[in-house]
C-alpha cells in the first residue's frame, strides 16, 4: 500500500515537474540538497559500515576526500571546470579499483564487474566522453534508494512491500520520458520566475527540442524529488525500525538545518557558486554509493552485522 504522505507527494511534485520543472529544481536543490546528503550518509553508515573492515573504508574515505578537496578547489576557482571533470571520473576509476580488492568474502562477481567498470570509466577519458558519463552518473544517482530498498528486502521480507513501492514510484520517471517520445507530453512552463538567474540553471532557455525535451526534463526533476524523499523519510525510518535508533542524530539534524538556511541564501544570491559549493558535499556521497551499490547488485544477500561478528559473516 502507498501512504498518504508519500501518495500526496507524488501526486504534488509529478504536478510541479509538468508545468515548472525549473522552478521546482532550484528550490528542491536549494532546501532539500544538503540535508539530503546528510541523512544518506547517515543510511549509508548505519546500514553498511559495519559490513567491512575500517581500514577497507579508510581506503574509500582517502579518494573521497580528495576528490571532495579537488571539488572546492573547483569552487575556488583554482581547478578549470574541464579539469574537475576528468578528476571526477579519476576518482570513481579509484573507488572501481579499491572494490576489486576488497575484503575477503566480497566474491568475484563483485571484484569482475568492478574491474569492468574502472576500465569503462578510463575509456570514457580516452575517448572524451567525460561530460556524456557524468551526465548518465548523475541521472542513474535520482534512483539508487530503489535499490537500497531492495536491498533491506532481501534481508528481511518485512520490508519486501515497502520496496515494491519504491520499484512503482521510480518507474514515474520513465513513464514520462515514454510519454514525452510519443509526443504525449506537454510543454512545460519552464523558467517561470526564474529570470534572475541568468541561465545558470540548465533547461531554462525554453522549449526548443519538442516534447521529448521538456518531458526529459520533468522526468530528471521528479527522479531528484523522489530520490529526495526517500533518502529524507523513507529509507531512514526503516532503518531506524532495524536498529532501533535514528541514523542522523538530533544534534546534526540541527547543525544541517543551519546550514541549510544559510546555503539557501548563498543560492538566491549567486546560484552557480552555489550549486558548485553544494557539489563538494554531493559529490562525496554520490560517489560512495557506486561502490556500495556494487556489493549490493552484484552479491549475494547479506544481513547487516556489528563489527564484532564482521569475520564470521565474510569468513
Amino acid at each position: 500500500m502507498v501512504s498518504r504522505s508519500l501518495g500526496g507527494f507524488v501526486v504534488l511534485v509529478t504536478a510541479l515537474a509538468i508545468v515548472a520543472p525549473g522552478p521546482l529544481y532550484v528550490c528542491a536543490l536549494a532546501v532539500f540538497g544538503l540535508p539530503h546528503v546528510i541523512w544518506e550518509l547517515g543510511f549509508l553508515r548505519s546500514r553498511y559500515f559495519a559490513r567491512w573492515p575500517v581500514g577497507w573504508w579508510g581506503v574509500l574515505m582517502l579518494v573521497l576526500l580528495a576528490h571532495a578537496a579537488l571539488r572546492a578547489l573547483a569552487w575556488l576557482g583554482k581547478v578549470s571546470m574541464e579539469a574537475q571533470q576528468v578528476l571526477d571520473l579519476l576518482a570513481l576509476a579509484a573507488l572501481m579499483l579499491a572494490v576489486a580488492a576488497a575484503p575477503k568474502g566480497a566474491g568475484w562477481p563483485v571484484r569482475l564487474v568492478a574491474l569492468l567498470a574502472s576500465g569503462s570509466v578510463w575509456a570514457a577519458l580516452e575517448w572524451g566522453r567525460i561530460g556524456d558519463v557524468l551526465l548518465v552518473l548523475a541521472l542513474l544517482h535520482n534512483f539508487t534508494p530503489m535499490a537500497f530498498a531492495w536491498d533491506m528486502a532481501r534481508d528481511d521480507q518485512h520490508y519486501r512491500p515497502q520496496a515494491q513501492v519504491a520499484g512503482l514510484v521510480f518507474m514515474l520517471p520513465l513513464a514520462v520520458v515514454a510519454l514525452g517520445a510519443v509526443g504525449g507530453w506537454p510543454a512545460s512552463l519552464t523558467g517561470l520566475g526564474l529570470g534572475w538567474l541568468d541561465g545558470q540553471v540548465p533547461g531554462l532557455s525554453g522549449t526548443a527540442g519538442g516534447t521529448l525535451r521538456a518531458a526529459l526534463l520533468s522526468a530528471a526533476v521528479l527522479a531528484q524529488c523522489l530520490h529526495y524523499y526517500y533518502v529524507l523519510k523513507v529509507l531512514p525510518r526503516a532503518e531506524e525500525q532495524r536498529t532501533g535508533r535514528a541514523p542522523v542524530p538530533y544534534w546534526l539534524r540541527a547543525c544541517t538545518v543551519l546550514l541549510t538556511a544559510g546555503l539557501a541564501i548563498y543560492f538566491v544570491q549567486r546560484f552557480g557558486d552555489a550549486r558548485q559549493l553544494y557539489g563538494v558535499a554531493a559529490g562525496f556521497h554520490a560517489w560512495l554509493e557506486w561502490p556500495l551499490l556494487m556489493f549490493i547488485l552484484c552479491s549475494r544477500p547479506s544481513r547487516a552485522v556489528t563489527r564484532s561478528n564482521f569475520s564470521t559473516a565474510t569468513g
